[in-house]
């Protein structure tokens, strides 16, 4: 529970950020398929270990779990999308590395595949640096965009 509430932070401090008119509908239906493969992954996810949780509000938690790092991933990749700075990159970088993180964690618990917590602790380091140079691009003045687009 308590890396969703920090996931939520996170989703809350980008939420300022992303610019959703403007877009191509093309770009829009992409993400909103994007989206709905991402939920239904989670579904078939959660479906297989049914048997190992111990209630439904686990099972609930789970979905939450997954919402909110779908919701973190698709408005970070909006945010780089439009922004497209290095700062914005290295949110993006630091969110999917703590989705991988994430996702390592529960392989390795719930299948049973122990050597995937290197991958885990990995992945987590990775985002903490990424983390780390995402607030260091906050410090300095002017943040250029990474692709000049005329």
């Amino acid at each position: 529970m308590v890396t969703v509430i920090g996931y939520v932070t996170l989703i809350s401090y980008i939420i300022k950020k992303v610019q959703v008119k403007n877009l191509n509908k093309y770009v829009i239906s992409f993400f909103v398929a994007l989206i709905l493969f991402n939920v239904y992954k989670l579904y078939d996810i959660i479906h297989t270990i049914k048997y190992v949780l111990l209630d439904h509000v686990q099972e609930m938690l789970l979905y939450m779990y997954g919402a909110s790092l779908i919701t973190m991933c698709a408005l970070s990749v909006n945010h780089n999308f439009k922004e497209n700075t290095k700062r914005s990159m290295y949110f993006m970088l630091a969110t999917f590395s703590l989705a991988l993180s994430d996702l390592c964690a529960f392989t390795g618990y719930y299948h049973k595949i122990y050597s995937v917590y290197y991958a885990d602790r990995a992945f987590y380091i990775l985002a903490l640096y990424f983390i780390v140079r995402h607030t260091h691009q906050l410090s300095q003045k002017g943040d250029e965009p990474i692709f000049f687009v005329e």
